[in-house]
């Protein structure tokens, strides 16, 4: 009876954890929305918007979804499962950005991970420890961009809140590198140690045994190498999607620069809890960005929805697609 109630009492507090997340996502992306409303003229934002050519919108569109074929290969080679499909790895991703734009606190990863352990032979704690580790690559490069992206402008690389944000995030990404390595290196001699415990421990050891197996890929070799060349070629495509959507508004003297910076600023911005899909925290973060290179916040505006409108529509309808499909085909 005891156990019952404690197990009930476990489950209540997931939920309401759940709903706390989400509701704190809700509450914050409204907050941010009210804000823009109070300080920015949507209506000149939208008439920035309809001259806005087709062509300009495919584009876009295009180079987008380009990248989720080069992270499905990224993903398929982080495994040493070799019948790990391609287009499983594929699927499962396209189905995960689509669960993030229509459930709350981030539940398309979830989605991700239950479509790919149904799919694959890997089990659900070895396919979310390498969606993790796959964050953390992009956080990498992230970082990456945005040291290289401050140094070419003087403006950029004296600003206080860019510094701290270089300094946090680079402190924050190669932490969790460090540790996986130390865990790729030693993980083996904690879990024998464990196993040798007592059965609770042992558990412990069996769980970090599956998440020791997404680590596998890190390794002195070409796999590895080419894992991070190809995180290094999904962020420049999506960088070139700012990058282009500057050009079509004419903002060429510092669309290179700039479309980086917004990559980078929206990216680690929409880690902080938001509405399904970001919205509010993503047009915040571009505005933010492009107000350092003297962007008038309508016109700023008017990139974000664009950039987010050509990422959120298309794999939105492109997951859900998937989805329904699996449905009627038994998952």
């Amino acid at each position: 009876m005891l156990l019952n109630n404690i197990m009930m009492n476990k489950s209540i507090f997931k939920r309401l954890k759940k709903y706390f997340y989400a509701a704190l996502g809700l509450g914050f992306s409204a907050f941010i929305i009210y804000l823009l409303s109070k300080k920015i003229n949507f209506n000149v934002a939208l008439e920035n918007l309809k001259g806005i050519s087709i062509l300009g919108v495919v584009l876009l569109i295009s180079t987008y979804l380009s990248t989720f074929f080069i992270r499905a290969l990224r993903w398929k080679l982080m495994f040493d499962d070799k019948s790990v499909s391609y287009f499983t790895c594929l699927n499962s991703l396209v189905i995960g950005f689509a669960g993030n734009n229509f459930l709350p606190a981030r539940g398309g990863e979830l989605l991700r991970m239950e479509y790919f352990k149904r799919q694959s032979s890997i089990n659900r704690i070895t396919t979310l420890s390498s969606i993790f580790i796959e964050k953390i690559l992009d956080g990498l490069v992230l970082v990456s961009f945005l040291l290289i992206v401050a140094n070419l402008d003087e403006n950029l690389i004296t600003n206080e809140w860019i510094k701290r944000l270089i300094l946090f995030s680079t402190l924050l990404f190669s932490f969790f590198l460090i540790l996986i390595i130390i865990f790729r290196k030693f993980g083996n001699r904690l879990i024998k140690f464990l196993q040798s415990s007592k059965k609770f421990i042992q558990s412990l050891a069996h769980l970090l045994r599956k998440v020791q197996d997404s680590t596998s890929f890190l390794r002195w070799n070409k796999n590895t190498l080419f894992i991070f060349l190809l995180s290094i070629l999904v962020w420049l495509i999506e960088g070139f999607v700012f990058v282009f959507a500057l050009y079509i508004f004419q903002l060429n003297e510092f669309a290179l620069v700039a479309g980086y910076l917004s990559l980078v600023i929206v990216n680690f911005g929409i880690l902080i809890p938001s509405s399904p899909g970001y919205f509010g925290v993503f047009q915040g973060m571009t505005i933010l960005s492009l107000l350092l290179f003297g962007v008038n916040k309508e016109m700023a505006l008017s990139i974000s929805i664009l950039v987010h409108l050509c990422q959120y529509v298309p794999v939105t309808l492109w997951g859900v697609f998937y989805i329904i499909k699996s449905s009627i085909s038994g998952f």
